[in-house]
């Protein structure tokens, strides 16, 4: 099991925001992370044990970019989705 934190920052968007509701929070992770490696990255920052984690990765995707509108890729990305028992009131945005 890799020592690093694999949780890179919290997602805000108007969708996560509403999630926070049903004390669903999302974390942008590392993509070669996986779900006990976030589970245990989420017990060691925040001291609490997560109900239920699910993952999202977003694949690269082409964009054109530039006056000659040269096509380029972007990053994939891997999101988190966490369910916590208990609002988490000390998670701020980075």
């Amino acid at each position: 099991m890799r020592s690093i934190i694999p949780i890179i920052g919290k997602v805000i968007t108007e969708k996560a925001t509403n999630l926070e509701k049903s004390k669903v929070y999302v974390f942008e992770v590392d993509i070669k992370s996986s779900k006990t490696q976030i589970k245990e990255a989420i017990k060691t920052l925040y001291g609490e044990t997560p109900i239920e984690i699910n993952v999202v990765t977003r694949p690269p995707h082409a964009r054109r970019v530039g006056k000659t509108k040269v096509e380029v890729f972007t990053q994939p990305r891997k999101m988190a989705y966490v369910k916590m028992k208990n609002p988490l009131n000390k998670i701020s945005s980075t």
